[in-house]
C-alpha cells in the first residue's frame, strides 16, 4: 500500500510502500460430511453460514453473489457484517 495526496493544484508522488499481511488464513469451506453450505430447490436458496471455520482471523462478513443458470453476469446480493 502507498498513499498519494491530491488537492486543487495537483498530486504528490507516492509515499514509501508498506506491505502487510494478517496472521490468519482464509476461512475453511464446510466439509461435504457436515451440513451443506448451500442448498436449493425450485423456490429458494439456503446458505448455512455457521459451518465456515475461522483460521486465525475472525470472519467479519459474508457476501453472496448469484446468477441465473445461463446468465453471463453475477448479481451482488446480501452483504452481512458481523460485529
Amino acid at each position: 500500500m502507498y498513499v498519494t495526496a491530491y488537492n486543487a493544484v495537483g498530486s504528490s508522488g507516492p509515499s514509501n510502500t508498506v506491505t502487510a499481511r494478517t496472521k490468519g488464513e482464509p476461512p475453511l469451506v464446510p466439509s461435504a460430511s457436515s451440513e451443506p453450505a448451500v442448498s436449493a430447490n425450485i423456490t429458494h436458496l439456503t446458505v448455512q453460514l455457521s459451518g465456515w471455520k475461522e483460521r486465525g482471523c475472525p470472519i467479519r462478513s459474508f457476501g453472496i453473489d448469484y446468477r441465473m443458470e445461463g446468465d453471463a453476469y453475477w448479481i451482488t446480493g446480501t452483504r452481512t457484517v458481523h460485529s
